[in-house]
């Protein structure tokens, strides 16, 4: 069919390399003179998901979330630290673990997106076998040049 191309291993592979080799911006050339050290969302994503190893998932999505980063309830809108604090505190022995696969970020280093899989395991539920899912944040730079969420969601 015209237009279409398949896409296969050997390709996806060279996609992953490129990625994995550019701080997570999928170009095939870094751009580093002109990213300037600013897109940095996947660095940051990691440390938060390395972070909620550390301090549970709650106290780290308040860690890294900005102040004004939003969540659905329903059909509303609200403030995601609301969702945040009214969540339990994370319970013994449970995980929540998340890897960042593909991303882009503005072309003025702003604003940029991370989508990846997610796993979250909870000894007391399910006789400890992990559930999966899907998630996609989107990050904001805040003035103080830090990545923060202003919005997280899983599929």
């Amino acid at each position: 069919m015209p237009g279409f191309e398949v896409v296969g291993p050997e390709e996806l592979a060279q996609i992953k390399e490129i990625f994995d080799t550019s701080n997570g911006v999928l170009f095939a050339h870094g751009f580093d003179g002109l990213r300037n050290g600013r897109y940095r969302v996947r660095e940051f994503e990691r440390a938060f998901a390395a972070r909620a190893g550390v301090v549970g998932s709650r106290q780290a999505f308040l860690e890294y979330f900005a102040p004004d980063a939003i969540d659905f309830d329903g059909d509303q809108v609200i403030p995601a630290r609301h969702a945040i604090e009214a969540q339990p505190e994370t319970a013994p022995g449970a995980r929540l673990l998340w890897e960042p696969r593909v991303g882009a970020i503005s072309a003025a280093g702003d604003l940029g997106f991370l989508t990846g899989p997610v796993q979250s395991i909870n000894p007391a539920r399910d006789n400890g076998r992990p559930r999966h899912a899907l998630y996609a944040s989107v990050w904001q730079r805040q003035t103080d040049g830090r990545y923060r969420v202003v919005l997280d969601v899983g599929v």
